[in-house]
């Protein structure tokens, strides 16, 4: 039985992604490069689909298996922003800009190992997060510690893994709002937005006043919340250490281009197939 499947079966599991593939692949087929916001309800559908599954089936799974189950449609999610018609949307971007010219592709070492991260979660109760404790460091409260002993260290993180929890669903919530919102500033405002948006990540009191009161008080401190676009691209970003979390929970939303190769990270939010390179 593979050790990152939270003890599930490997058939199972097979079955689970391929169930999940063709329903993606229903949800989006015939959709364009412009239809951004259709792309992102597919994969939120996708998202409450398999948490039901999970919801159903809880007696029979513990708490690996249902983030192995996580980690597939993650994965799937992550495949198709990558590889959809959405990636045609970049030929559009508007390089007048400067928002978007001349970024270097994303290095997709760091997906890889990303992905390869989120996978290892399915055992973390187990012996994958051992091996994990095991490198002499860990995030202990936004700050790496070596204090703790290895079985110390796993303890700190499953306590602290499950308290992130109902966080990062605040966090993604609150993503989706402003999300929405810029959006609807593209489309009814795009030029004048994007004269503001265009300059690189900005806070979102700068852009979205209004919205910047509505930050939720639940997150951990000094989170900031940073948005760039212009008239086609957008990238809604936090900066807060709830990432660590994110990592294991939501691999897809880890800003590639501000994150490092290595444990940990800093920055994880939503954005669009142009907006991948911001």
């Amino acid at each position: 039985m593979d050790g990152n499947s939270g003890g599930l079966d490997a058939a199972l599991l097979g079955k689970h992604r391929a169930v999940c593939e063709n329903a993606l692949q229903r949800l989006t087929s015939g959709l364009g490069p412009d239809d951004v916001a259709a792309r992102n309800a597919a994969y939120a559908k996708i998202r409450d689909s398999n948490e039901s599954f999970i919801a159903k089936n809880a007696a029979k799974f513990g708490d690996a298996a249902a983030a192995a189950l996580r980690v597939i449609v993650e994965e799937i999610i992550a495949q198709d922003a990558r590889d959809g018609p959405m990636s045609a949307a970049s030929d559009g971007e508007d390089h007048a800009s400067g928002l978007v010219a001349e970024v270097e592709p994303i290095n997709r070492t760091k997906a890889a190992l990303r992905q390869g991260r989120s996978a290892l979660f399915g055992g973390l109760v187990g012996a994958g997060l051992a091996v994990l404790a095991g490198i002499g460091l860990w995030m202990v409260d936004g700050a790496w510690s070596s204090a703790l002993s290895p079985t110390e260290r796993q303890r700190e993180f499953e306590a602290q893994f499950e308290k992130s929890l109902p966080k990062i669903d605040v966090a993604v919530r609150f993503l989706e709002r402003v999300e929405q919102e810029v959006i609807k500033r593209q489309k009814t405002d795009g030029a004048a937005f994007a004269a503001l948006a265009s300059k690189g990540l900005m806070t979102i009191d700068k852009l979205l006043p209004e919205l910047a009161k509505e930050m939720p008080k639940e997150l951990p401190p000094r989170a900031v919340l940073y948005i760039a676009a212009n008239t086609v691209a957008y990238k809604i970003v936090f900066r807060s250490v709830l990432c660590t979390a994110v990592e294991f929970a939501r691999p897809a939303m880890v800003d590639l281009k501000r994150n490092d190769e290595g444990l940990g990270c800093e920055f994880f939010g939503v954005w669009n197939e142009a907006g991948a390179k911001i």
